[in-house]
């Protein structure tokens, strides 16, 4: 009999740590479990008779639905601002619950401005649920004192916020920047091998570590960063990887040994500084990490020279276009691995600013092109320019969000429901980003909640209403309703959250099974507003547009690289700036529309891993033909680029012409000619016919370089 139940124990503990890595959704459901009764009991004891209901939800809001991201410090500040919204919204609630049509119209309001502020950075996005059950909670329940209800709230800040820091802290938060040290760590191990890449072990190993980097930054509803600069510049360093990884990874990338132990150096520090957990380490590896790009960039420098002769004063063509060819592989390699240092070396200087200077936005260290990341206020203010609000999925989804929580709040005021506040909460739980999606999240939830009256009932006709057993059960009851959902699904999620309720509002007062009833109603009536509202303002969702989005992004991009090689073969003019930094804002606000509207596409339940590849794949040649251009754009043209090196300016007109093309377009044409062989013959031809030096050819080589980088790619990889 042991063996069946151990094994039985054995088989249950591995599916739970499958489906709940490293146990955080366990440690987070253990926090409420313990809360939420202390809370409850509290408010019973000293409160008013709605004291209950808000210490409660409140604590649901602040242990369940919301999930800061960050250390202790950058979690208590946003705790802290979560109260404050949360008195402010409680009390503006109370004060426009009537007459109806202000609730309504208020909640119309708020629903819009909760769901699009998501946008402007991760914190916002994890405070988004709970914000927006704190005003719907008091605008759809029935009238009541606001001293009771903040005393409410009250109690749920004091219990929850300590116990949200300090037990059982979660280890999930520093995710991105975990997978991203496991890249560079990778990255280092294949740079100091031998370079073969068809025989290097950790080649395919760094692969796979780049796309569990992709997945955890394509995982979330938005994007996974603060409003601080040095958070967004960790974003930025995953398309940098991605593009790294790419090249690292070819058969047959060697770079040569004075290059290689700097270049191991390098990944191997910005490993070092995304790891150090307290300021006095990260300082100082921070400071070695500058020192570590500053070296290989010097060494790159006089190598280039070396090169070059080498490469003109060869007496065989074919020789020459061999060593020209490796020659600008790890160039560009060299080059991405300088540029990802030095961003993650600013993102930690950045980040290490007093509160007051990232506030403002001051005191950051100047930037090229290609690793710009705008200051904190003026990445806010293009996050709510009208550009970006005009053609944000992110704005449909919060008018989507506005209307439909309005309708449910409007539909209370005329229909007569016990908890018209349960209406509100099943629309907004299942409204999603099209009809489909929408029906298909309804039945679960409508099912769902049939299952949990059913288990409330049992438990209800078991126990009665017999308090102790009852607050014996709530425990438990809380446990389910918080673990269930992040480790089974959404229908038993929503099973276990109306046990809950049962549970809760049978300790308040004597209510019997019927409660549960009473709920699968009020949520079926919130389900069929939700319906009501996808079909009529998205009913097609999001995958149109997220196309759109991605195909827009990728054909700015290209004006943005063929402006950019523009720029270099014909010399740096006021037009040639002004278009360029014009292109350049345009090309930063096409890849967050698409970013975003692809993390929302894939965020959908349901989206088939056939449709997901597509989009994954066109998002990832959107990021790298973006980087080739900020490369490019980074470069500093020569004076009169046509005139000593003509051939050399055709060859990259021709072919960036050529990139972006296939870029638009989605695969490579076959073109009987490298640019790194063409760059060669034609570097020869205006050496010997032109007189073209060293410095006139080093932006010119460099912007070949990554132009040849982005077309093996392109041929490469699936489009």
């Amino acid at each position: 009999m042991d063996m069946p139940v151990r094994r039985f124990l054995t088989t249950f503990v591995d599916a739970v740590g499958r489906r709940d890595p490293g146990f955080d959704a366990m440690r987070r459901a253990i926090r409420p479990a313990i809360v939420i009764p202390a809370a409850a009991a509290v408010a019973i004891g000293i409160g008013g008779f709605q004291t209950p209901l808000f210490a409660i939800f409140g604590s649901v809001a602040l242990l369940v639905f919301a999930d800061f991201p960050g250390g202790r410090r950058r979690r208590a500040v946003s705790y802290l601002g979560m109260a404050m919204v949360g008195y402010a919204f409680i009390a503006a609630a109370t004060l426009l619950a009537e007459p109806g049509w202000l609730a309504a119209l208020s909640m119309l309001v708020v629903g819009v401005v909760v769901t699009y502020a998501a946008i402007l950075s991760s914190s916002f996005s994890a405070a988004q649920r709970a914000a927006l059950l704190l005003f719907v909670l008091p605008v759809s329940s029935p009238a009541g004192p606001l001293p009771d209800r903040l005393v409410g709230w009250t109690i749920a800040l004091v219990f929850s916020v300590p116990a949200a820091l300090f037990l059982l802290p979660p280890r999930h938060h520093s995710e991105l920047r975990d997978r991203a040290r496991a890249v560079f760590g990778g990255l280092a191990a294949c740079v100091e091998s031998d370079g073969d890449g068809a025989t290097t072990p950790s080649t395919g190993d760094i692969a796979a570590l780049m796309d569990r980097l992709r997945e955890t930054y394509l995982g979330s509803d938005t994007r996974p960063s603060g409003l601080s600069a040095g958070s967004r510049a960790i974003i930025r360093v995953v398309d940098d990887l991605d593009w790294l990884t790419s090249q690292v990874s070819r058969p047959g990338v060697q770079i040569p040994g004075d290059l290689r132990a700097p270049s191991v150096l390098v990944l191997q520090l910005a490993a070092d500084v995304l790891a150090a957990d307290n300021t006095e380490q990260q300082s100082a590896d921070r400071r070695a990490l500058v020192d570590a790009v500053a070296d290989l960039t010097l060494l790159m420098h006089p190598r280039f020279g070396t090169n070059l002769d080498a490469i003109l004063t060869d007496p065989s063509d074919i020789d020459a276009e061999t060593d020209g060819m490796r020659i600008l592989e790890y160039r560009t390699i060299c080059i991405t691995i300088a540029l990802v240092g030095r961003t993650v070396a600013w993102a930690s200087a950045a980040d290490a600013r007093p509160v007051l200077q990232k506030i403002l936005g001051r005191q950051l260290a100047p930037t090229g092109v290609a690793d710009l990341v705008l200051p904190e206020y003026a990445a806010t203010r293009m996050s709510v320019s009208s550009t970006v609000i005009r053609n944000s999925v992110i704005t449909r989804n919060a008018l989507r969000t506005g209307v439909g929580l309005a309708a449910a709040v409007a539909l209370i005021q005329v229909v007569p429901v016990q908890h018209g506040f349960w209406v509100v909460l099943g629309a907004m739980s299942v409204l999603r980003t099209s009809a489909l999606t929408t029906g298909s999240n309804v039945m679960r939830a409508v099912l769902g909640t049939v299952a949990g009256f059913v288990v409330g009932a049992l438990i209800i006709a078991v126990l009665g209403t017999d308090d102790t057993a009852l607050w014996i059960v709530l425990p438990i009851a809380t446990f389910g309703a918080a673990y269930i959902p992040a480790v089974i699904s959404f229908a038993a999620g929503q099973a276990a959250f109306t046990v809950l309720v049962v549970t809760l509002f049978n300790v308040l007062g004597p209510a019997g099974w019927k409660i549960g009833l009473i709920r699968v109603e009020d949520v079926a009536i919130g389900c069929a507003v939700a319906v009501v509202v996808a079909i009529v303002m998205w009913p097609h969702g999001v995958a149109a547009t997220t196309h759109a989005a991605i195909n827009y992004a990728i054909a700015v991009h290209a004006r943005y690289l063929r402006a950019a090689t523009t720029r270099l073969t014909t010399g740096s003019t006021t037009d040639t700036e002004a278009d360029l930094a014009e292109l350049r804002i345009e090309s930063l606000r096409a890849h967050r529309a698409s970013d975003d509207a692809a993390r929302q596409y894939l965020s959908e339940a349901g989206v088939a891993v056939d449709r997901r590849t597509p989009v994954v794949r066109a998002i990832g040649r959107s990021s790298r033909l973006r980087i080739v251009a900020e490369l490019i754009a980074d470069l500093t043209p020569t004076p009169a680029p046509a005139t000593t090196g003509p051939n050399l300016c055709t060859v990259i007109d021709i072919h960036a012409a050529r990139v972006a093309v296939d870029s638009v377009d989605g695969h490579a044409t076959h073109h009987p000619t490298r640019i790194s062989a063409a760059t060669v013959a034609a570097l020869r031809t205006d050496y010997a016919e032109n007189g073209l030096g060293i410095d006139e050819a080093r932006p010119l080589v460099s912007a070949a370089a990554y132009l040849g980088a982005l077309e093996l790619m392109l041929a490469a990889r699936p489009q």
